[in-house]
């Protein structure tokens, strides 16, 4: 098993359940923004800094999936924008 994909607020208590698991311990990866992904960018930084001070190595990003299911999103911004994600990624430094 590659990861175990867990609530921000569980991360913690996953991390602490696999100590001991040695060479087969999986890591402890988190999703932010879940399920909709319509939080602002400031709460999926949060929960990603959250999950990573918990034990997390991974965090996925949900995105909007209101304004791309309806087609809201211009085609270039349908992708995450890059200062977004690098607000995330810097709320996840140990």
């Amino acid at each position: 098993m590659g990861a175990v994909c867990v609530s921000p607020s569980r991360a913690r208590l996953v991390t602490d359940l696999l100590i001991g698991a040695g060479e087969a311990r999986p890591a402890v990866a988190s999703v932010v923004g879940f399920p909709s992904g319509a939080h602002v960018v400031a709460i999926k930084a949060a929960e990603a800094s959250v999950a990573v001070a918990a034990g997390a190595s991974e965090v996925d990003v949900v995105a909007d999936l209101a304004a791309v299911a309806g087609g809201t999103l211009k085609p270039s911004l349908s992708k995450p924008r890059p200062s977004a994600l690098r607000s995330v990624r810097g709320s996840c430094s140990r």
